[in-house]
């Protein structure tokens, strides 16, 4: 049986059950009146459209909550289909009418999907605006810098934390083979200007197709750019080549290094600074020394390190004041040099030399 009455201007509804000894009652409280919004005190399990009542709030099949704001609202629903999933969307308040689908769905097997409903993995987002992102916002960080951390435990060797860019042309829904310089993607900065953030990139480590892709072709480059103090663009400073070849200073590369500009070398990783020395460039072999000559006619002179495969020449200069008379280098191979000197010097001669070979 079901009784109702008002108390204090408040309504009254009592329900009455059979099967029990005792009265369950519903109560709605209104702030005075019947016109006013007020509490509702329920019994612990309440089934909207179902009679099974497992949990304190039960809705039937595809029954869902309406959250009405002035100008918009939002649904939170149950969706039967091939995969079941709840979904939140915003409507248009008054008519209901979906505003914006999708906003977060949660499948049966946890994946969050933001923007889709079918989310693949444990969170995926899906937006299609022409100015899409997630954005990360920290403040007063002072012990450390702004990260993001990607933790992975693994026994195999093979697999570690990663990240992953992938592009392509065309839609989500209809997507297409990306083309010969094409950014596939890349990791930009940018500084505040205390207006508000640059409008450039500043600096700048791009992937790059190297040509048309296709299931058999897919080559790549990577380009890293800096800005100039003084300036608000920046310029590519180096690239690696899809063959691997690195270019300072130019995007097309014709050997593993080739740089267009000045190098100063501190330090060269295979040489010897000795007064008869050596450095190795590459293949390419650098000697150099100081020798004495005593005796007229021909003398040999060992280089510091041997030529592994050639020597290309050898020049010799007097450090002798006053001497005019000729000596010069008679042959050399890629272990020694000769010098042959005019017999009417006498006494010892010294005199430097420099050689190059590979």
């Amino acid at each position: 049986s079901v009784v109702a009455g008002v108390y204090n201007d408040s309504p009254i509804i009592g329900g009455h059950s059979s099967n029990l000894g005792s009265w369950e009652t519903l109560f709605i409280n209104t702030t005075g009146n019947f016109g006013g919004y007020g509490n509702v005190i329920m019994p612990p399990s309440v089934g909207i459209g179902s009679q099974s009542l497992p949990y304190a709030l039960n809705f039937g099949t595809d029954k869902g909550i309406l959250l009405n704001a002035l100008t918009y609202g939002f649904a939170v629903e149950a969706v039967t289909a091939a995969t079941d999933y709840l979904r939140i969307k915003s409507v248009n308040a008054g008519t209901n009418t979906t505003h914006q689908d999708n906003i977060l769905s949660l499948t049966r097997n946890g994946n969050i999907g933001i923007g889709t409903t079918n989310p693949l993995r444990i969170l995926d987002i899906v937006d299609t605006s022409t100015a899409g992102g997630i954005r990360i916002t920290t403040e007063n960080v002072s012990t450390e810098s702004a990260s993001l951390n990607i933790d992975n435990f693994s026994s195999s060797a093979a697999y570690g934390a990663a990240i992953q860019i992938r592009r392509g042309r065309g839609t989500n829904s209809s997507p297409s083979v990306i083309n010969s310089g094409d950014v596939i993607g890349g990791i930009y900065a940018k500084g505040h200007i205390g207006t508000g953030w640059g409008t450039n990139n500043i600096a700048a480590i791009r992937i790059l197709a190297a040509e048309n892709f296709s299931a058999t072709n897919q080559g790549s480059k990577i380009d890293f750019s800096t800005t100039d103090t003084g300036a608000t663009t920046r310029s590519v400073r180096m690239t690696v080549a899809s063959d691997g070849k690195v270019g300072i200073g130019t995007s097309t590369p014709a050997a593993t290094l080739d740089v267009n500009g000045t190098i100063d070398f501190l330090t060269l990783k295979n040489q010897s600074l000795a007064t008869n020395g050596y450095a190795k460039i590459g293949n390419l072999i650098l000697q150099w020394g100081t020798e004495s000559s005593t005796l007229d006619g021909v003398e040999t002179f060992t280089f510091p390190i041997t030529f592994p495969n050639a020597c290309f020449q050898v020049q010799i200069t007097r450090k002798d004041a006053g001497i005019t008379s000729a000596y010069a280098v008679n042959s050399y191979t890629t272990t020694n040099f000769t010098v042959d000197r005019e017999d009417g010097i006498s006494n010892p001669q010294t005199f430097v030399w420099f050689a190059i070979g590979y």
